[in-house]
């Protein structure tokens, strides 16, 4: 129970620390990374389209080897041809074959790939999470950041570690102040170390308040994660207060 209480006590700390390095850390200028989608480069031969028939024939066999090769085979073909065999892999019972499915649902960038992978995640078991939380980071929709926060009260140790590490690679601020909190409150280190590189990952001034916050607080191994990712993090690091 102590430890419970200590633990709750310093996320206060490290929250009331933040938000007061948030309203003083010099914001003005500072804009967070914008992807930009890139086209095809000019030269290179368009990729030879999949024979489909033989992809569908595929993916029914019962060597579940052969279904994850034939998933390979729809990386270059059409979203409209191949968005309904992958939202029917989902279903498989091979856990890398729902991986890949989710993946290419979501580096196919659709329209549909959002409602697709949610819907998923929402009825999935702990062993179909973990792909679907990569395909939500390879889609990089913020709209997945709710969803990832929720992930990371999970009673599992690895939907935890997912969530925390996909939200680094979506670089929402709106994950900050959860990623601290998972950072201080779990039991689970490699939740923890996750949690403070995805702070890292994020890169915004907002982020480098998270980590100084931690930085300042009495977890020493905590204090030192977030030491190394401050450093790594150059100019912006040097945004925030001084840190010990």
């Amino acid at each position: 129970m102590v430890a419970v209480m200590n633990a709750a006590g310093q996320a206060k700390m490290c929250l009331a620390f933040f938000a007061c390095l948030v309203l003083l850390c010099p914001m003005a200028g500072f804009s967070a990374e914008k992807s930009v989608a890139g086209g095809k480069k000019a030269g290179v031969p368009a990729a030879e389209k999949p024979d489909l028939e033989a992809v569908k024939k595929a993916l029914k066999d019962p060597d579940h080897k052969k279904r994850r090769e034939a998933l390979e085979g729809l990386s270059d073909a059409e979203n409209a041809e191949k968005l309904p065999l992958l939202r029917d892999s989902l279903a498989d019972e091979d856990p890398l074959v729902k991986e890949k499915a989710a993946r290419l649902i979501g580096s196919s960038k659709d329209a549909s790939a959002f409602n697709t992978l949610s819907d998923a995640l929402a009825a999935a078991d702990k062993s179909a999470r973990l792909g679907l939380m990569e395909g939500l980071g390879d889609l990089a929709d913020k709209r997945a950041v709710v969803l990832l926060i929720a992930q990371l009260t999970s009673e599992d140790r690895n939907t935890r570690w997912k969530a925390a590490e996909v939200l680094g690679r979506l670089k929402a601020d709106e994950g900050i102040e959860a990623l601290l909190r998972a950072a201080v409150e779990d039991k689970d280190g490699f939740v923890q170390k996750a949690s403070v590189e995805s702070l890292g990952k994020i890169g915004t001034v907002k982020a480098a308040a998270a980590l100084a916050a931690l930085n300042n607080g009495n977890d020493e191994k905590l204090s030192r994660w977030a030491d190394n990712v401050l450093k790594s993090l150059g100019k912006v690091g040097m945004q925030v207060l001084p840190v010990k």
